[in-house]
């Protein structure tokens, strides 16, 4: 595309930037980095007066993942209905003055992975919420 966007994010099925963060031949370096700068630049230079609006919501997707099993106490991975997670997701909306779409930024902490460990790049089930925001705002949506 034109513009970049990136996610600070975790997923077990995207591209692992972490392992190659010292190599300067890894994708953090020739990829990541280059495009960022120059998306940045480019903002900067493109910087306009725009409307920000805020909307919150209540999602069930996310859940504390440290069960502990009943039997021996131990904690382990899987899902803990009752554990601490905060269910809320915050989208910030910004707008032209006219009212024309510009772009959303999603909130939400939870782990983005529906799909397990496997080494296929896939966009798990914030693709769905993405790709639905998009559909009802109009803009492209970053999310964190």
């Amino acid at each position: 595309g034109d513009h970049m966007m990136f996610s600070c994010t975790h997923s077990h099925s995207a591209p692992h930037t972490g392992y190659d963060y010292d190599e300067p031949d890894g994708y953090v370096h020739t990829v990541f980095l280059p495009n960022a700068i120059e998306a940045a630049k480019e903002a900067l230079g493109n910087m306009r007066v725009a409307q920000l609006g805020v909307g919150t919501t209540w999602s069930d997707v996310g859940v504390n993942r440290r069960a502990i099993k009943e039997a021996t106490g131990k904690t382990v991975l899987g899902q803990n209905p009752y554990g601490s997670w905060d269910p809320t997701m915050t989208v910030l909306s910004f707008k032209e003055p006219d009212g024309t779409p510009i772009a959303n930024l999603v909130h939400y902490g939870c782990h983005n992975t529906g799909s397990g460990k496997n080494a296929e790049i896939s966009r798990d089930w914030a693709g769905v919420m993405v790709d639905r925001l998009e559909a009802q705002s109009g803009a492209v949506i970053l999310e964190k």
